[in-house]
This record gives C-alpha cells, structure tokens and sequence, in this order.
C-alpha cells in the first residue's frame, strides 16, 4: 500500500474548539468502499448472487466527505459497459450514502448494435472479403463462431483435426481407448476476458472424450492483420490457454514465412490465438492552448469519415499528433461506440482530453483504459497527471505511488510525481523525484 506518511491526507485536523480529530486517509477510505461493496450485495439486484469484479472509477474530496464510485461487472465472460455505485463516506469513517449509479450492461443489448443489425447483414459479404485481405485489424470473426468439428481418435493411430484455420495434430498412444475429440470456434462473447495488453484473433474450444496421455500440437494460421499489428515480431503473438480459471501463455513458435503460430499442450479447454497491441504514447499531451483550438476548429470541415473502429482510431491517433486534440477525441469516440473493448481507444481518447485541459473526462477514460489492462503502470501514471492537474493531489498520489510499485524504474512516473508534490508546495520530495527520472531517462532532466 502507498506511502502516505507526512502528506496533507494523513494529517491532524482540529475542530473550531481546539479538538483533534482523526480523519481516516484516502486509502482507508477506498479499501471501506470495495470491503462494503463486497459485503453488502443486496444492493445489486439480479447481479447480487453473481461472481463480481470491482474497480475504482473516480474519487475526489467534497468538505467533509469522500465522493468515490465504483465500477463493477460480472467476472466471468462479460462483454459490456460495467455497471457504477457510488459511496458517500465521511471522513471520520463509516458510510453515510450508497446508490447503483447505472448496471452493468452486455455490449448485446447496446441500442447501437440492435439498430446495426440491418446494416451488418447487408454489409456481411463485403467484410468477410476486407478480413480475408488483411486491410482490416484482427479480431473473433462472428461469422465461424459456433462450427465443430469431431474426429475419432484410436490409441495406435495419429490424427489430425482441422477446421477454420486451426490443426490439432495427436500423436499415437495419446489416448488409452477410442475416444472422440471435437473442436467448436468461439466468439468474442464467448470467451474469458484477456486480462492482459493482447487481442484476441481466433479463439476455439478443443476437448476430447477421455484425457491425454501424451502433449497434442495446435498449430493456427496467421493473416496479414495478425503480422502486421504484431509488426512482424513473433514475440507479440501468443497462443494463450484457459486453464484453471485463469488465461496462461503458451509456449508458441511463430513462423511469418508459413504464417503459423503453434504449441504442444497437455490439457484441452479452450484457447486464443492472441496479438499484443501496440504500447501507446506515454507523452503526456501539453493543455490546450487558443492557436490550437482555432486550428481544430478550422478544420473541421476537412475531417474523414471512417469505415471501421480500426480507421477511426487511425484518425484519431493522427489529430493527436498534430496537436488537433478536438479532432482527435471526436475520432477516438466514433472508434470506441464501434467496439468498447479496446484497451487503446480509451488511452489516446485520455491523452486528447488532458490536451483539451478536460481533466474528468480524461480521467474516466483512463479509468476506463485501466479497466481492460489493470496491470499498466503507464495508465496509472497518466491518470495520476490528470488528477493532478485537476486537483485531485491525494488521488494522483494514489496512482503515481501504484505505478512507481508496478514499475519501479518508470521515469515518467517519477517525473509526474515530481509535478505533483510541485504543485502542492512540496519541492524536497519533488527534486527526489526529478532526479530519479533524469537517472532513468535524459529526457527528463531538467
């Protein structure tokens, strides 16, 4: 847990009659919250007796009280907006509000998708030929969801299972008796979340009637999307296994001259062939100024209409480097109503909105970018400077200290955090702080 020792939030405050009174910190306060969210499930009605996950969405100090909300969504195969409560504490302990804010909502219910489904069955020809020709980024392809495919297996004989791209090969003597395995392709929805940076662009289930004696080869065919979002570097293609409740990733040897990825396993479940994103910009956008907002708004006529969440967030990415941080957010949105799972549409989205000096908003997209990667320091890091620039200086420590503990030699980090104790008047802990991230990176020294 952070250490706090010596900053505003742990002080002692007194009462108009000379009294002291011990407020409870920051952190205190946020582990109240999840303790009393995970102990009191009444409160979610038809989500009261599901497995759930919970993440902070936002906290921010109001008098004598702590505003904090709550995100939550199913934890197993959920796709969708997670639904948000919010938590009223004061800060001498307790709760003194709570209220379910929005439920977690299926990305299938979404009124965008119903009214799209016309659309979608007219345009199905069309983009089953752009995914074969490799314009688009790799994803589950709904359309070969639902195939199975079965083959007998005989103790003396090999086999080979194939369907959709993939090859199960099982060696002789890996099973004891005749026995069946069958193979059944997966959709997006129908597989556990990646809690990791990676996309997943085939997923299936293999199974087989009895248990293996001996490792079976999977071997799963890349397409030019898959080379060209792992930028032709084996190491960001994974073949990743569900096992035990948890994603493992798998031994995988990659071949772009045969465009394959494969593994040997000893257990079957279900699996994904998976692509690492690309690492967005850590920079963190300067707050906008009027010659920029001028130049956005004069362009606006010439902005591009996309095709694809993937275009859009091209876009997007684009404007931002231009410093056209309006245009930017507007790309960045129209990728994000295509697809809401995507860790990166969210990050730049944040670093547009801190350009634009929207510090909230661009802390509810790094909320949201944390959300689908919970384990990057960098996200931390950047929703810190935004809370620090809005404010908020106990929750940009909060996510500063986390993000030096996930990554201790994070120079950014460092250097944000610096900026932090500048802010409130604390310049010994800043030139600390400064001086790290010069030793870790020259480009911050000063």
């Amino acid at each position: 847990m952070p250490d706090y020792q010596g900053r505003d939030e742990n002080r002692i405050e007194f009462t108009p009659g000379g009294e002291g009174a011990n407020y409870i910190s920051l952190d205190q306060v946020l582990m109240l919250a999840f303790q009393h969210a995970r102990n009191n499930r009444e409160i979610y009605g038809k989500f009261a007796d599901v497995e759930l996950v919970w993440a902070l969405d936002r906290a921010h100090e109001t008098g004598d009280f702590y505003d904090v909300r709550l995100s939550y969504r199913p934890a197993h195969d959920f796709r969708g907006r997670p639904g948000v409560e919010q938590f009223i504490i004061p800060k001498s302990g307790g709760v003194e509000f709570r209220q379910i804010i929005s439920e977690p909502r299926p990305i299938w219910w979404s009124p965008f998708v119903l009214s799209s489904v016309a659309a979608v069955l007219v345009a199905g020809i069309a983009i089953a030929v752009i995914f074969a020709s490799g314009v688009l980024a790799p994803g589950l392809d709904p359309a070969t969801a639902g195939q199975q495919v079965a083959v007998p297996l005989k103790p003396d004989v090999p086999a080979r299972l194939t369907s959709s791209g993939v090859n199960v090969d099982v060696p002789a003597q890996a099973v004891g008796t005749d026995t069946r395995m069958t193979y059944r392709s997966l959709s997006a929805s129908q597989i556990p979340v990646l809690l990791q940076s990676y996309r997943p662009s085939k997923a299936f289930d293999v199974s087989a009637d009895g248990p293996l004696l001996k490792p079976v080869t999977i071997t799963v065919d890349l397409s030019a999307a898959d080379a060209r979002l792992a930028e032709s570097l084996e190491e960001n293609i994974q073949i990743q296994h569900h096992f035990d409740g948890t994603w493992k990733q798998l031994d995988t040897k990659v071949d772009f001259g045969a465009s394959t990825a494969s593994t040997r396993v000893e257990h079957l479940s279900i699996f994904a062939l998976t692509v690492k994103e690309p690492e967005p910009t850590d920079t963190i956008a300067p707050t906008n100024t009027s010659s920029q907002s001028s130049g956005a708004s004069k362009s606006q006529g010439s902005v591009p209409v996309a095709a694809s969440a993937e275009e859009a967030f091209q876009n997007g990415v684009m404007f931002y480097k231009q410093k056209q941080y309006e245009l930017a957010a507007h790309q960045l949105t129209g990728a994000i109503l295509l697809d809401p799972n995507v860790r990166n549409y969210y990050w730049y989205r944040g670093l547009a909105n801190t350009g634009l000096s929207k510090f909230d908003e661009a802390i509810a997209d790094f909320n949201a970018a944390i959300g689908l990667d919970p384990g990057s320091a960098t996200l931390r890091a950047l929703r810190g400077s935004a809370c620090s620039k809005s404010g908020q200086a106990e929750m940009a420590f909060f996510d500063l200290d986390r993000a030096i503990a996930l990554q201790p030699e994070h120079a950014m980090a460092h250097y944000t955090r610096g900026d932090a104790h500048t802010r409130i008047g604390q310049s010994a802990e800043a030139q600390v702080d400064y001086e790290k991230a010069c030793q870790l990176d020259s480009q911050f020294c000063k």
